[in-house]
């Protein structure tokens, strides 16, 4: 890695001016509270649905009533009652998000608005990407051992998290440590061999001065596919420190080794799944279809309020992971992909060994005064530096290919860095990124009483980044290339709530974003580099808080359209220009919490309408998206009785339904809709519980996204997860 220029970082401190009034009592009363703000969730209520309070929204944790967006959580409950382990399985209780497609099947990959996220966002920083628009990364996937909650925000995200598609970003939120006691274990096992052990631990070790926590899980299990195991550690300590009353020092660390089978998906031949093939058919290679990948993370953050007006944090974000081992696309260059005459479906195979490096630097100095009475601000002044590496060194080799009726495994092991052993190398490429970004936020809130909330502002970026390749081809002997990329944007928010009553809140929104990232090594028939993918966002919703509290719902309008996207130029297919449009739009309906005591519900739906507005030549124009359903939804609810002898007994389950999705631009298939029902039961009695689980109860066969037209992921086979947890 590269040094890195922290010298940019510097004191907003010296750019504002200490001209606020005195604060009001209640303002004070504010910063005395301070440090409740920042201790541990640990204290939070437990066993709810819903969370009043987001951290995505705006950078500060704000009430979802005041925020001109929509932005969705999935709570710690959600995640334990339905047994998640795989954050993906979390957004099926998010409206307008679909869980994406992998090359290999072990990625995380979501679809927000019909956009799929290429960047992966943890603790508002970027823990991850997808370069260049491939589908799979060198990090680990999320473990759920630390995760606080899953923080869905909706729409352009650029005001926050810069560069980055339009459809939003899903915010994993880690747990601090907290100044009070607690510990748990849990053990989880279930159907395919799985096995799952996981350990929290919060310690108060100098009461309201200095805690310790440390989050753990040691995982393995096979799969309903054939030869399909995986096996994960992860290890999460963290410290918060509490320095003064004004200042708290916190820490969170991460390491996580992960090694899995690499799943290439199911065959996909003239606009349908190929019939007759076993659904736990494994088109890998035992041995070699195998992704080993060790992450390391770590978030320090430095907070202080200097007075009742100001408050500065400090945070420091690093990232290193590296990824090795092999893969099968399900594709044949030279012919169709299941032989007519053998049935053989016809395999590519790739080795790769794959690094990536992240550091961001940010400093944020929030100001708080009254304008007038009754009329609060405040602004947030921040300034950031980004710095990415991505390294790829991958071998593509020619065909073999499998007969899915009477499969033959050779059962190889090659090493991951030279060429597969039987497979003649055809192609071999070694590329470097490197990717700056230097940032200023400008962030503004006005609250006029508690009826009317205005937000605005804007990102200012600039992007400097270089991508170096070196190949080999057959007929080729050797070949490079290298491009540079500098670019500049600037990415507004504008939006307003109005509260006609406390329990309800209308709003507005308008949001731009831009995406740079994918297009540094496409070049115009003239040598110049491509402007970024550029979208902007109109939003108008509506959101209700009923029972105290207790339940959530809202509802929003929305259309976005995403201009200058990268196509082949016309006119020299080398070359690419920015021509294209794409266009979603469409209605969401969100309903989360409690009912009545013991009664909780999670519901949602979505009507999107995503398409192809402009591209050279016409090509596809007014066909649908790939991988995004017209329609989706889903329901889940459970029921713990509250008094008498069945006290703590508890059940519940819910659906998730699927339209169908395009496979691809120019529409040549679909896959179809379906719908996956979960079920459990669970007792709680003081502070253990027991809980059983079961995933697809009716064994339906589900294929649900694909990244490119010959091959799509299937859903799980009905699964049984069994638990018990106990909590000191």
């Amino acid at each position: 890695m590269k040094p890195l220029p922290l010298s940019l970082i510097f004191t907003c401190l010296s750019l504002t001016p200490l001209w606020a009034q005195q604060a009001p009592d209640a303002a004070a009363t504010e910063v005395e509270t301070l440090p409740e703000v920042i201790v541990s969730a640990e204290a939070e209520p437990k066993n709810r649905y819903t969370e009043p309070v987001s951290n995505s929204a705006s950078r500060l944790p704000e009430n979802v009533m005041e925020v001109p967006r929509s932005v969705q959580t999935v709570t710690q409950q959600v995640i334990q009652d339905r047994a998640i382990v795989d954050p993906q399985e979390a957004v099926q209780n998010v409206s307008g998000v679909q869980r994406g497609g992998s090359f290999t099947g072990t990625g995380e990959t979501y679809r927000l608005r019909g956009f799929a996220q290429q960047t992966y966002i943890k603790d508002g920083f970027r823990a991850g990407s997808v370069p260049g628009g491939i589908s799979f990364t060198a990090v680990s996937p999320t473990d759920v051992a630390n995760l606080q909650q899953i923080e869905v925000l909706k729409g352009p995200a650029s005001i926050l998290f810069g560069r980055g598609e339009p459809g939003g970003a899903v915010n994993y939120i880690t747990r601090t440590a907290g100044f009070e006691d607690s510990y748990s274990i849990q053990q989880m096992v279930g159907s395919f061999d799985f096995y799952r052990t996981q350990v929290n631990a919060n310690w108060a070790a100098v009461p309201d001065k200095f805690a310790l926590r440390f989050d753990g899980a040691f995982e393995t299990g096979d799969s309903y596919i054939d030869l399909v195991e995986s096996e994960r550690t992860f290890i999460a300590p963290a410290f918060a420190w509490k320095i003064s009353e004004d200042t708290l020092l916190n820490f969170r660390a991460e390491y996580s080794h992960d090694e899995r089978s690499t799943i290439p998906g199911m065959p996909y031949q003239n606009g349908s799944v190929i019939g007759g093939i076993p659904y736990d058919r494994y088109f890998g290679e035992p041995g070699y279809t195998r992704n080993v990948t060790d992450t390391y993370r770590a978030l320090l953050t430095l907070e202080h309020r200097w007075n009742e007006h100001h408050k500065t944090t400090l945070s420091l974000h690093g990232l290193t992971s590296t990824s090795e081992g092999g893969y099968f696309i399900l594709f044949n260059f030279a012919g169709p992909l299941q032989d007519p005459v053998t049935g053989n479906i016809a395999r590519s195979a790739s080795t790769t060994d794959f690094a990536e490096h992240y550091l961001t630097a940010r400093l944020d100095h929030l100001i708080t005064w009254d304008l007038a009475p009754d009329v609060k601000n405040e602004l947030l002044i921040s300034a950031e530096f980004d710095y990415q590496n991505n390294d790829n060194i991958r071998y593509l080799s020619g065909h073999t290919s499998l007969n899915p009726s009477n499969p033959v495994y050779t059962g190889y092991q090659p090493s991951p860095l030279v060429p597969v052993p039987g497979f003649p190398t055809t192609f071999s490429e070694a590329t470097d990124t490197d990717a700056k970004a230097y940032s200023l936020l400008l962030m503004d809130k006005v609250s006029f009483g508690e009826s009317v909330f205005l937000n605005f502002g804007a990102r200012l970026e600039w992007f400097d980044a270089s991508n170096s390749s070196v190949y080999v081809d057959p007929g080729v002997p050797f070949g490079s290339s290298y491009a540079e990329l500098d670019q500049g944007s600037v990415n507004p928010f504008v939006g307003l709530v109005f509260k006609p009553i406390q329990q309800l809140a209308l709003y507005g929104s308008y949001s731009e974003s831009t995406f740079s990232f994918k297009n540094i090594a496409l070049r115009t028939s003239g040598g110049e580099s491509l402007d970024p993918e550029r979208a902007r966002q109109f939003e108008l919703g509506a959101k209700t808080e009923l029972l105290d509290g207790r339940f959530i719902a809202s509802a929003a309008f929305f259309q976005i359209n995403k201009t200058d996207i990268a196509a082949a130029d016309p006119g020299n297919p080398l070359f690419s220009i920015n021509a294209g449009e794409e266009r979603s739009r469409g209605f969401e309906l969100d309903l989360a919490g409690e009912l009545a005591p013991g009664w909780r519900l999670l519901m949602n739906y979505a009507y999107l309408e995503s398409r192809i507005i402009d591209a050279p030549g016409g090509a596809n124009v007014g066909n649908r998206r790939p991988g995004v359903p017209e329609n989706s939804g889903s329901i889940f609810t459970t029921y713990e009785i509250q008094t008498g002898k069945l006290k703590g007994f508890g059940f519940g389950g819910g659906v998730y339904m699927s339209d169908r999705v395009a496979v691809d631009t120019i529409n040549s298939g679909n896959l179809a809709g379906y719908a996956q029902t979960d079920a459990l039961v669970f007792y709680r009695r003081n502070n253990w519980q027991v809980q059983l689980n079961v995933k697809n109860l009716f064994d339906n066969e589900i294929f649900y996204s694909t990244d490119n037209s010959t091959m799509v992921q299937a859903g799980h086979a009905r699964t049984f997860i069994a638990s018990v947890k106990f909590e000191f």
